[in-house]
């Protein structure tokens, strides 16, 4: 009877040692997240009024700070020109330096068009990624920082489904290996009623361990919410 209830206490503790796991994971990823965020709006994403009186050449303003009118005839990949002039009427343009009106070069390229890294998009998640037929998500997405594009600085872009919610497969493959037979490997992921069919059959009988132990090596086994393995 002593040997049964310290197995069942070392289950509950180890499942709330993975649990802590996992939210300690996504804590992380939701902390790098806030500080993307954080640093978009600090380098001009968007209309920022904190941007617009930086005491900075008017040239160097967010295009969202001034007037633009761009040249869109003009040959994909190419340079082209805008004509920009900070608005009179506002008087959050009046500490720029350097001219008020003036000509920038640009890529011949729409806004959505630019390499990712030059602009933020919302966070993505919640939805099937280890599918066969992977999902795609439409999310908004915004031109980071004083760079000129034609057409839109805020458009919808579709990614593939590509979210992690923190679950490691390391962590999931070591609890496999070890406690796998008492279900805590599929407790972890969050199948919750395979892993409770594991620990009432005693992982069945040796073989159901040894099956997941592949499956979860080779990554077919994935988590319950639909999200990636981090590495």
């Amino acid at each position: 009877m002593i040997f049964y209830c310290l197995k069942y206490f070392v289950l509950v503790l180890i499942c709330i040692v993975s649990r802590g796991l996992v939210d300690s994971s996504r804590q992380n990823i939701q902390a790098s997240t806030s500080k993307k965020h954080i640093l978009a709006a600090a380098t001009g994403t968007g209309v920022n009024p904190w941007f617009c009186q930086a005491d900075l050449d008017c040239e160097k303003l967010n295009p969202d700070c001034l007037t633009c009118t761009y040249e869109k005839n003009c040959v994909y990949g190419n340079k082209t020109i805008g004509n920009c002039s900070v608005p009179q009427q506002s008087s959050q343009q009046s500490l720029c330096k350097g001219k008020r009106e003036f000509q920038i070069e640009l890529d011949c390229l729409y806004c959505y068009q630019l390499p990712v890294e030059q602009y933020t998009c919302e966070p993505r998640g919640f939805c099937q990624a280890t599918s066969s037929l992977q999902e795609r998500q439409i999310v908004n997405c915004t031109v980071a920082g004083p760079l000129h594009c034609l057409g839109k600085r805020k458009f919808l872009k579709s990614f593939r489904c590509n979210w992690t919610s923190g679950y490691r497969w390391s962590t999931s493959l070591l609890l496999s290996i070890t406690v796998g037979g008492f279900g805590v490997d599929r407790f972890y992921l969050g199948h919750w009623e395979a892993g409770l069919g594991k620990l009432f059959s005693f992982g069945g009988l040796g073989v159901w361990t040894l099956v997941d132990i592949v499956l979860v090596a080779t990554g077919y086994i994935t988590p319950a919410d639909g999200s990636l393995y981090i590495f």
